[in-house]
């Protein structure tokens, strides 16, 4: 999704599942968690991204009344090994674009009830702001083109407390054919995902969408 602005609205699935140890019985059980959510996407010549989330979530069979949201602002400096290589001398970048990669940052804001079973259930309320790095690759097809990312984040409580993400996503455009060789402004997104909480507990999700580019 390269077009200077691109404006996109997916909708967003994870899900967990997680031991538990009953306190007074000792018994073992696994517990489900789901969180459901919108997201509404801006981006900007395919190097910023701008994502408002609302979400909800559900775990132990409960739905929770406060909803929880978040804003991530991600920006991508493209082409790493083209931008080292392009000023050397008697060297051929074109060797070099199958390994070209783009380093990604990213600053990430959670709000109230942003629920994840790796801490405990009395500090899952406490806003907290996440800030990480990553990397990426674009691979393009004839009708779809995928953007592989992983990053790590540290997210940071307002009562002191941390938690590290490992984040692996593989989001892929869904192209909508050309009508009367005008190529359509529209299209279609999938991206599944892998999240390990403290590198222990690991939630999958799975987000799907459409955009827009003007």
């Amino acid at each position: 999704m390269t077009d200077k602005h691109l404006v996109g609205v997916s909708s967003v699935f994870l899900l967990d599942t997680e031991g538990v140890i009953d306190e007074q019985t000792q018994d073992y059980s696994k517990e489900y968690f789901y969180k459901t959510g919108v997201s509404f996407l801006y981006s900007y010549n395919s190097i910023l991204n701008l994502q408002f989330s609302l979400f909800s979530s559900e775990v132990g069979g409960y739905f929770f009344n406060d909803r929880s949201y978040s804003l991530s602002l991600k920006y991508f400096y493209k082409n790493i090994l083209t931008k080292i290589i392009k000023n050397m001398e008697n060297i051929d970048s074109g060797l070099y674009k199958d390994y070209d990669f783009n380093i990604n940052f990213l600053i990430n804001y959670e709000g109230v009830n942003e629920l994840n079973p790796s801490i405990a259930s009395d500090q899952s309320s406490y806003p907290q702001i996440g800030y990480g790095i990553g990397f990426s690759k674009e691979f393009k097809g004839n009708n779809y083109n995928s953007f592989p990312e992983l990053f790590f984040a540290n997210y940071k409580y307002n009562n002191e407390t941390s938690e590290k993400r490992l984040i692996l996503e593989v989001p892929v455009e869904i192209k909508i054919p050309p009508k009367d060789n005008i190529a359509s402004p529209n299209g279609f997104w999938i991206a599944p995902s892998v999240t390990l909480y403290n590198l222990k507990d690991a939630v999958v999700g799975i987000s799907s969408g459409f955009y827009h580019n003007f």
